[in-house]
């Protein structure tokens, strides 16, 4: 890090995608930035390929810069790597690198983390199919956003968080390869009494790659995520057969509820309700087990929880 003592540091972790990086470097190089913050990359790349994009954007996005390597790949390891970088600051902030900000962004998660210093800063985060190509384009997909409902608040994405409140803790490495790293972080915090503030005009979007309008993928997504949120659950030591229970009757009502739906040409909210019958699905699944390990452990999937492209590590 750089050795003038920051007070926010914003983290992007990263792996194998210098394009969509390129594109969040440049949105961050438009920002005009509170004093005392730094921006760290932390590639978990051993062949470097947020390198040159990184020192590239440098000179022109207005902060300290520093980049690193963390050679051991996960969700959780990148993260926790950048948390170390990061213990001398009031805070770090997570920016997902296939992420843009929209105007004044910094400049509100500043001023709130600034009036309530020991709260967790949460950003509106939306997932959009495609990103605008052009600035023209960004900055009206933004306009129509500020007035939009239902963001979807996600995991890290946009999140800020004191390093007091924090604490010793780190992401847990065994969702090194499946996520859900920053849901169970972000569950313990809540338990150990951190407050969450939602910062309603702090507004970030990401790309998701699977058309919203897809019966395949919404059930692939529902699936996971419900799964990965009952994964969360029993890692922490919480009992998931009440979960269980209620999705094995909510199963069959989402469903029945999604074929109306269909039959009645509501298709977006016959869509929603399967996410949920699936979602509830992915919940049944998931009972008292070990770990998989070893041979067994499958490879990280750089994906969200809704199915689309991750950020190393992020939801």
């Amino acid at each position: 890090m750089s050795e003038e003592l920051a007070d926010v540091v914003l983290c992007i972790c990263t792996r194998s995608r210098p394009e969509k990086l390129d594109r969040a470097l440049q949105s961050l190089s438009r920002h005009e930035w509170p004093d005392g913050w730094q921006l760290l990359v932390v590639d978990n790349d051993c062949g470097r390929s947020a390198e040159e994009v990184t020192y590239r954007w440098r000179s022109t996005i207005g902060l300290p810069v520093t980049y690193t390597v963390e050679p051991e790949v996960g969700f959780a390891s990148v993260r926790n790597a950048a948390l170390a970088l990061c213990a001398d600051a009031s805070a770090v902030c997570f920016f997902d690198d296939d992420a843009i900000a929209g105007p004044s962004w910094a400049a509100r998660m500043h001023d709130v983390h600034e009036r309530n210093p020991l709260a967790l800063v949460q950003s509106r985060v939306y997932r959009v199919p495609e990103i605008p190509q052009t600035r023209d384009g960004i900055a009206h997909l933004f306009r129509q956003l500020a007035i939009a409902p239902d963001p979807n608040y996600s995991g890290t994405n946009g999140l800020l968080v004191p390093i007091t409140t924090l604490g010793g803790r780190r992401f847990n490495t065994r969702f090194n390869l499946t996520g859900g790293e920053d849901t169970d972080l972000i569950m313990r915090l809540n338990s150990a009494g951190a407050q969450t503030i939602q910062v309603h005009d702090a507004i970030l979007i990401d790309e998701g790659r699977h058309s919203p309008n897809s019966v395949k993928d919404t059930t692939k997504v529902g699936f996971r995520s419900g799964r990965q949120y009952a994964e969360v659950l029993y890692v922490n030591g919480v009992n998931i057969n009440r979960p269980r229970a209620r999705s094995l009757v909510g199963v069959p009502i989402a469903a029945l509820l999604s074929l109306a739906s269909f039959t009645l040409g509501r298709r977006e909210e016959a869509l929603g309700q399967l996410r949920k019958a699936a979602a509830r699905a992915g919940v049944l699944t998931v009972r008292s087990r070990n770990w998989p390990s070893g041979s067994n452990a499958r490879s990280p999937d750089w994906t969200n929880d809704d199915g689309s492209d991750r950020e190393h590590g992020s939801h």
